[in-house]
């Protein structure tokens, strides 16, 4: 039999165990806000920037309920500091409380402590570390104000951006760069020499050839009468290799080196056709097509050179096969300026005047410009659209004006020898008439925009 002190003694033990039991009721609580879990029955587990998932959900970062009955304490921890009455539940420092779903920063109404030390993560979601904020719903307000005041300033949440690299800034432009509007692109200018009647071998042809040379023109073309006086090969090189040898391809004369590419582009005249059938001239060049007629593609000019004669095969009328020829390329060409030009003049008020066959619907048929010789003067006409020049001073004795103007005569010169220069860039073209001996005769421009 036990004694009365003794039976006492055990129950006194009894009501202790008793008493524990009932604390916990099922629940695990923490005062560390960093913890993750759900609103029911879970594990205490420290977050360390994770997702954990309780009995009741998953919780996310900065949003989950707290992991303890409303109003229930930590029975393992006693309060060490001021507590803090949450509206929401959950574990909040000492400043203003939040609601809602939160997270380490809010949770539901209840007695929380504030962690010693501080967390350094969220609450169950990424481990992002959650600063002390005000909440989204409810207050807390201190019983008693805290010891240690809160930061006043936000930890940033994410890292502060590194310096910029230490390289060192781009050297300048020696040309500072233009402001405003875009510079215009620069233009291509592409340079062509026209001479005619100027095959004679004579002190003037040499004039002449010198200043087609202080142009360094890229192509020259001719109007006719290459090889006075009657086409013979006896005298062909004299006459045109012994001056213009450098701009002619695959030259087989006496006089040098001709050039790398072809640049001469002649068209045949009457005294050319002296010579049966041509055959000094055509077995001379080396020439495109039948060589008595074809065509240049330069790009940006297109050349045209025609056989005015009227020996030519093909025919000399606006109703020939020629004709028809090239009335189909021209409508086929894409460049920006078609030149058409051949020995007989069809507007001149030179000696031999004017050659009303050659007459053709040039401008309908797509010409730019056209450009004859035959009358050893200089004149420039307007016929509808386009200008017509005759130039027969590249060598041959001057023609004297005998007639009067023709309505379409813009200017007309009968002085010196010469040749023409003719520029063209993607904004237009210009036609100059130069003397041997550096005079400006004659100039037109004529705009365009290229396409």
């Amino acid at each position: 039999m036990f004694s009365q002190h003794r039976l006492a003694a055990i129950a006194a033990v009894v009501s202790l165990v008793v008493a524990a039991g009932g604390c916990s009721n099922g629940t695990q609580t923490s005062s560390d806000p960093g913890l993750a879990g759900s609103a029911g029955t879970g594990t205490k587990t420290p977050a360390v920037g994770t997702k954990t998932t309780g009995t009741g959900g998953t919780t996310t970062k900065d949003a989950g309920a707290a992991d303890r009955p409303i109003g229930t304490p930590d029975p393992t921890t006693p309060p060490t500091t001021p507590t803090t009455t949450g509206a929401g539940g959950g574990t909040v420092p000492p400043t203003t409380g939040a609601g809602g779903t939160g997270g380490g920063d809010s949770g539901g109404s209840g007695t929380t402590v504030p962690p010693t030390p501080p967390p350094t993560t969220g609450t169950g979601g990424t481990g992002e570390t959650t600063p002390p904020t005000t909440g989204a719903g409810g207050s807390a307000t201190p019983s008693t104000p805290p010891t240690t005041p809160p930061p006043t300033t936000p930890p940033p949440t994410t890292p502060p951006p590194t310096s910029p690299p230490t390289t060192p800034p781009p050297t300048p432009p020696t040309t500072p760069p233009t402001t405003g509007s875009p510079a215009t692109p620069p233009t291509t200018a592409l340079r062509i020499a026209v001479i005619g009647d100027y095959g004679e071998d004579v002190t003037e042809e040499g004039q002449v050839a010198d200043l087609v040379r202080s142009w360094k023109p890229d192509q020259v073309i001719t109007l006719g009468d290459n090889n006075y006086q009657s086409g013979a090969a006896s005298t062909i090189d004299a006459n045109i290799g012994k001056y213009y040898h450098d701009f002619i391809g695959s030259y087989r004369g006496s006089y040098g080196a001709g050039s790398a590419t072809n640049r001469f582009w002649p068209s045949p005249g009457n005294h050319d056709w002296v010579a049966p059938n041509l055959t000094p001239y055509t077995d001379y060049f080396t020439l495109p097509g039948n060589e008595r007629y074809y065509d240049v593609d330069l790009g940006l000019v297109h050349l045209w050179a025609m056989d005015s004669d009227e020996h030519e095969p093909d025919g000399n009328t606006a109703s020939s096969k020629q004709a028809s020829w090239l009335k189909d390329k021209l409508g086929a060409s894409t460049s920006c300026f078609d030149l058409v030009y051949f020995h007989y003049p069809p507007y001149s008020t030179g000696d031999h005047g004017s050659d009303t066959d050659l007459r053709w619907p040039f401008e309908t048929w797509g010409a730019d410009a056209v450009l004859s010789g035959h009358d050893h003067s200089y004149e420039r006409f307007q016929v509808g659209g386009i200008p017509y020049f005759v130039n027969g001073l590249g060598a041959a004795g001057i023609y004297k004006f005998a007639k009067s103007p023709l309505p379409e005569t813009k200017l007309r010169y009968d002085a010196k020898h010469g040749a023409m220069l003719i520029t063209a860039t993607t904004t237009g073209i210009t036609f100059e008439f130069w003397t041997y001996d550096g005079q400006k005769i004659d100039s037109l421009t004529v705009p365009k925009t290229c396409r």
